[in-house]
């Protein structure tokens, strides 16, 4: 047996124009420089997970105690993927498994650095040796993860896949990140009468299941 494990966090953000300015700084020239993303290897994950992932869209079904009708299917996003595909790489090469990295950048300053604006965000990761089937799987059987995946806010996603060492042990895994996102429509997500920001989701854990190959 052996441990694989998800989380997801997820937040709705209203941003107003005048806050385009002040976004944090990052080495872009040196992080594109050593991306993945163009290999064989992530281009295939990257097929079987959008099939996936809209296979599991076209069903409406129950993320914990909430019903979700089916949504409409989610495409690409290159910005996405690329903060997706990073932060995978991060995650292996550090050989942590969190939504923020040892210096404490999370999710939304990923997305921004990555120079992805959008009204609302969502974030799916896992670790093991897994294929897209069972990692989606997985996903749908956890409450938090579910309500990402089904989520109508959300029109577009980025995927990122790298291999490394297990952040416990010297044993070879793989670590998956999928963004989710929204920069079109945004109004529709807003309710006249205020405007709300909803707190991240606590990190979601599934317990041991048997291995696959990928």
């Amino acid at each position: 047996m052996a441990n694989h494990i998800v989380r997801s966090v997820s937040a709705l953000v209203f941003v107003l124009a005048a806050t385009a300015c002040g976004d944090p700084a990052v080495d872009a020239d040196r992080a594109f420089s050593q991306i993945e993303d163009r290999s064989e290897y992530v281009q295939r994950f990257r097929r079987d997970f959008l099939k996936e992932i809209n296979r599991a869209r076209a069903t409406g079904r129950a993320c914990g105690p909430r019903l979700y009708p089916a949504a409409g299917p989610v495409k690409y996003n290159d910005l996405l993927n690329t903060a997706a595909q990073l932060f995978s790489q991060d995650m292996a090469t550090r050989r942590f498994f969190d939504h923020s990295t040892p210096d404490g950048m999370g999710p939304g300053e990923r997305l921004r650095a990555a120079n992805y604006r959008s009204c609302t965000w969502g974030e799916n990761i896992a670790l093991g040796n897994l294929d897209a089937a069972r990692v989606v799987a997985m996903w749908v059987k956890s409450p938090g993860h579910c309500a990402n995946l089904m989520s109508g806010k959300f029109d577009e996603i980025g995927f990122g896949v790298s291999k490394g060492l297990s952040p416990s042990s010297s044993r070879e895994t793989v670590y998956f990140t999928l963004d989710l996102g929204r920069t079109r429509g945004c109004m529709d997500l807003i309710d006249p009468e205020y405007t709300e920001i909803l707190p991240a989701e606590p990190p979601v854990s599934a317990g041991p299941e048997a291995s696959s190959s990928v």
